[in-house]
């Protein structure tokens, strides 16, 4: 598998989803790289989820790796073992990355 950086999209198997494998963003720093682990923020195509606090609506292209428009659930951020990972799809870019971050934040508080 390639290494997992911030930024990237991946597909991966969320603990207690009940679903199977889905997109999802990494949002672990680039500094943990080393560990077992890794934090994830999950993405949903159901549009009628859409209007979500703090959702971010993100459109497929080649380089995200999604296939449909989809929803970054910015408020359900989650941790799961390397083994959870079936492998790296895109990278979301510098500006998404930017209004991830502040979404992040606003929805934990900090």
């Amino acid at each position: 598998m390639t290494r997992l950086e911030r930024g990237g999209v991946v597909i991966a198997r969320m603990p207690n989803d009940g679903k199977a494998a889905r997109p999802a963003l990494v949002i672990r720093s680039d500094a943990l790289a080393a560990t077992d682990w890794v934090a994830l923020l999950p993405f949903t195509s159901d549009p009628d989820l859409a209007k979500m606090p703090y959702w971010l609506k993100v459109e497929p292209t080649p380089a995200k790796g999604l296939e449909r428009p989809s929803w970054l659930m910015v408020d359900w951020p989650q941790t799961v073992w390397l083994s959870r990972i079936d492998r790296v799809i895109g990278a979301l870019d510098k500006t998404t990355m930017a209004k991830v971050t502040a979404q992040l934040a606003a929805a934990l508080g900090v």
